[in-house]
């Protein structure tokens, strides 16, 4: 029982911080409300999960249940996204495919909805995730995509 009290977190329940980590290496500025709202261009908002969350539910009408785990805009464009890393198939993983699945397939609200999958998912094979990725109407990509994905939409303002 203390091995199991001892080791760290599995990677993949790691990747939420590693993914918050890793955005600012896109360059685009992260700003407060009153500073997002009103900046033209690309930006992500500054804030955590219930921030994020508040903003989107509040200014957006997406009516959430958890915080999303980034919220942009792109010149007249919200985006708001879930990212999963998903390092194997079943168990926890497809719970957290599912999780990113469920904020895609969400309606309310003035943001466009993604969901940021990398790992095991984007194998080409039978498998149950790649077979449901690939039949998605909604936006789903590799981290690696963002900011091509931000910079489109910002140029059809």
């Amino acid at each position: 029982m203390i091995k199991s009290i001892e080791e760290p977190k599995e990677f993949n329940r790691q990747i939420g911080t590693l993914f918050k980590r890793w955005l600012p290496k896109l360059h685009y500025p992260i700003l407060p409300e009153s500073e997002f709202e009103t900046f033209n261009g690309i930006s992500l908002l500054k804030g955590g999960d219930a921030q994020l969350k508040d903003y989107a539910n509040r200014k957006l009408g997406c009516g959430l249940e958890k915080g999303p785990d980034f919220l942009a805009k792109a010149g007249k464009n919200y985006v708001i996204g879930e990212a999963k890393f998903l390092t194997d198939y079943g168990g926890h993983q497809n719970a957290q495919f599912e999780d990113a699945l469920r904020l895609l397939r969400g309606r309310k609200g003035k943001a466009i909805r993604i969901a940021i999958l990398d790992g095991v998912v984007w194998i080409k094979d039978g498998t149950k995730m790649y077979r449901t990725v690939c039949r998605l109407d909604k936006v789903a990509l590799t981290a690696l995509l963002l900011k091509d994905f931000l910079e489109n939409l910002n140029r059809k303002r």
